[in-house]
Parts: structure tokens; sequence; C-alpha cells
């Protein structure tokens, strides 16, 4: 049997590091609305932390693989470049060191966990899902932290659950309302053929 002397397919730059790999899927995972306000705040504290930009424009201390890799960016061949927001995410990823996009790694899985827990709570309370939320939880947690984000999710858990308590009380209410109607209907009836 022939063996397959194809060559093994190429590793992407983020593919390298197991957990970089998971939060760059992640993101890559949202729809595009909620995509870019999660990159945005990702952008915002990669610059805040490490001084991204900075560092994109003295090219030449990064390393020629380095600014090669940006310029190629520059022809949006990639899934990523084509998402503006995720383009400058990704490119604000590259250019850290190890140690910082690990640190950066744990942030966005860290966000977008706190994210799909909104998902998963707007699904059980039948809400949709809204980018002002979406925003909302990301400034929190980029401004302030994973618990600041974790208290905006139950601020909207707590107003989703008493929207579905006041729906329910005018369920019961407009329920009782026609009952009543009912038997008062059934009465009169009852009246008119003695």
């Amino acid at each position: 049997m022939p063996l397959d002397k194809s060559p093994p397919p190429t590793q992407r730059w983020y593919d390298r590091d197991k957990r970089l790999s998971v939060a760059v899927q992640l993101m890559m995972a949202f729809p595009d609305e909620f995509k870019t306000i999660i990159c945005d705040g990702i952008s915002i504290l990669a610059e805040r932390e490490f001084k991204v930009n900075e560092m994109i424009s003295q090219f030449k201390s990064l390393g020629s693989d380095k600014v090669l890799a940006l310029f190629k960016s520059k022809q949006r061949k990639r899934d990523y470049d084509a998402h503006p927001a995720m383009h400058q995410t990704m490119n604000y990823l590259f250019v850290l060191s190890p140690e910082h996009k690990m640190f950066m790694a744990n942030h966005i899985i860290s966000l977008v966990e706190v994210v799909q827990d909104y998902l998963r709570l707007c699904q059980r309370t039948q809400h949709a899902p809204e980018s002002e939320s979406v925003g909302v939880i990301t400034k929190a947690y980029v401004n302030q932290g994973r618990d600041s984000a974790r208290m905006m999710l139950k601020r909207f858990e707590e107003r989703f659950l008493t929207t579905i308590e006041h729906k329910t009380n005018e369920i019961t209410i407009n329920s009782a309302q026609r009952a009543e109607k009912i038997r008062s209907d059934d009465d009169d009836m009852r009246v008119r053929d003695d």
C-alpha cells in the first residue's frame, strides 16, 4: 500500500497553544454582531494591559516573521480577516509574547463563558438575546473583571424573572376575568329561561 506523502496541514499560529486555539474558536463561533462586541472588548483589554498599538507601530522590533504575517493579514485571506474586529483582535494576539497570549486566552474564555451563560439564560426565560446586553456584560468584564460581569448577568436574570412573573400574573388575572364573565353570562341565560 503506498504511503500518503501529502504534507501535513499547515498549523495556524494560534493552534500551537491549545488554550489559545480554543479561545479563538470560541470567539469565531459567535454571530458577527456579538463577535464584534466581544472582540472589541478583548482588544481594549489587550491594549490596556500590554500597549499592543505601540508594539504594532514598532515593526522593526517585532521580527521579520511577525511583520510578514501582519502584512499577509492585510490581504484578508483567513476566515477571521473578513471580520474587522476579529481581524484586529487576532493581530493584537499575534504580536504578544507567549505568556501574554496565555493571559489573553484565559480572559477570552472567561468572558465567553459569561456571554454563553447569558445566552442560556435568554433561552431558558424565552427572551431574545440582545447585543446591547452582550455589550453591557463585556464592558463590565473588561472594566471591572469577571465578578462584575457575573453581577450584570444576575441582574439580567432578575429582570427576566420579574418580567415572567408579571406576565404570569397578567395571564392569571385575564383568565379569572374571562371565567367570571362566562359564569355571569351563564347566570344571565338561566334567569331568562325562567
